[in-house]
């Protein structure tokens, strides 16, 4: 029965991981047809020498998509940035506070995403040869004094990331759809981490969130006072 449990599980964590690449390859494809930059200066990007390369492709393989054929000629631009609800998205300020925003995203990822193979390697017990996910020891310092899920936070963040590159509702939409989904990976790794460090694991749960790094920083500072 448990073995049976066992696989159940790992089927759907499978699928899961399945449906979430696949929206998110969806949303870097938006991103890129709906980014205002791209939209805007879509006729002079093949007047910028380096990049001259990059227009013809890019133009050609996204022009010929049914769906978006009607985007690529003056009467669809045009439609898409004096749409009532993409006007607001061509004010220059917002143009550029959004892509702050993505790359701050974007370096939050990269952190969360990197810092757990180091901290494993070094403080996991991590047997020679083995994969840095094989820890031995419980860890609790560094990155994960601020939160439990480091890679799974970078997951859910790098869903948020086409939201502030395309200004798009249905990027909006992918997004809600898939943060739930590494909420779920999270949950499925407590258990799982339970059962291997016991009580240890239940006491440092108390103490540090899941995914809310904001909170997890607040607590480590309170921590440190």
């Amino acid at each position: 029965m448990g073995e049976e449990s066992s696989s159940r599980n790992r089927l759907i964590d499978e699928l899961l991981t399945t449906f979430v690449s696949i929206l998110l390859i969806v949303a870097f494809i938006l991103a890129w047809l709906y980014n205002p930059f791209y939209i805007t200066y879509i006729h002079q990007i093949q007047s910028f020498g380096w990049m001259s390369w990059v227009y013809p492709i890019s133009f050609e393989l996204t022009r010929n998509i049914a769906w978006t054929n009607w985007l690529f000629n003056p009467t669809g631009i045009d439609m898409i940035k004096h749409t009532a609800w993409t006007l607001w998205a061509y004010n220059p300020a917002i143009l550029i506070t959004s892509l702050i925003i993505g790359i701050i995203l974007l370096i939050i990822f990269s952190i969360f995403g990197r810092l757990p193979m180091r901290t494993f390697k070094e403080k996991g017990g991590v047997p020679p040869g083995k994969r840095y996910l094989e820890t031995t020891k419980l860890v609790d310092s560094g990155v994960y004094a601020v939160i439990r899920h480091p890679q799974y936070t970078a997951g859910a963040i790098l869903h948020l990331i086409p939201i502030f590159l395309g200004l798009h509702w249905l990027l909006v939409l992918i997004a809600i759809a898939c943060i739930p989904v590494w909420y779920w990976f999270a949950r499925g790794e407590d258990k799982i981490n339970i059962e291997k460090f016991g009580g240890d694991y239940k006491r440092y749960m108390q103490r540090v969130p899941a995914m809310n790094f904001v909170a997890g920083l607040i607590r480590l500072r309170r921590k440190k006072k």
